[in-house]
């Protein structure tokens, strides 16, 4: 939580009555545009999504384990400011 949410300033601890937290957005794990394609069952009709300003908001923990090669499969949840149909 630290890593995105800062608080008030220095002087204030949490337990203080004027804390707040300010949310900071960086760079870094937030992009401008991410895309989504739906497929239909046809594979003739296809819907896509595109998304702006989305930054992941929960990532589901994963056991890794180094016997057979599989595919490693992780759920993550995004948020968004917006989103375009085309």
């Amino acid at each position: 939580m630290e890593y995105i949410g800062s608080g008030a300033n220095r002087r204030l601890r949490q337990q203080d009555k004027g804390f707040y937290r300010r949310m900071q957005y960086p760079d870094n794990y937030k992009v401008n545009t991410m895309q989504i394609t739906k497929f239909e069952k046809n594979h003739r009709r296809e819907l896509r999504y595109k998304f702006i300003n989305a930054f992941p908001k929960a990532i589901t923990p994963v056991q890794v384990s180094y016997g057979d090669a599989d595919v490693l499969r992780v759920t993550v949840s995004f948020n968004f400011d917006r989103y375009v149909v085309f």
